[in-house]
């Protein structure tokens, strides 16, 4: 973002359950601004000259807090995801995998039945 002289950001406040918009910038001064988002799942929707809307493209999400300087307007967003069959995992040990379903466990007791399995040797 680059800009002369005033410029605002408003977010949405709240929870954004199922809108895309993050909020909307607005410059105070004649010249045009102009953006570049940094992520492809973010657009930008000119409603005038001056305002422009911001829209992420993976709702639902939240905004947690947004930095504005001279030249850069920074949002930090905290989304969530439900984990389902195929999603990659990662432990803070770097152990990787995928989660998957099993029909039967390996190794274990039919009146046994456990929520999640973590290891290797599955």
């Amino acid at each position: 973002m680059k800009a002369d002289e005033l410029v605002l950001f408003h977010p949405v406040q709240g929870d954004a359950d199922e809108t895309s918009l993050v909020g909307t910038v607005v410059h105070f001064v004649e010249t045009l601004l102009q953006l570049e988002p940094f992520s492809i799942h973010v657009r930008t929707v000119p409603i005038i000259d001056q305002v422009i809307q911001l829209h992420f493209n993976k709702p639902p999400f939240r905004v947690i807090q947004h930095y504005l300087s001279a030249h850069t307007l920074s949002i930090c967003l905290e989304q969530d995801h439900w984990a389902s069959t195929g999603d990659k995992l990662c432990s803070f040990h770097g152990q990787k995998g995928v989660l998957r379903l099993m029909k039967t466990l390996p190794l274990l007791d039919e009146r046994i039945q456990p929520a999640r399995l973590v290891g290797e040797s599955l």
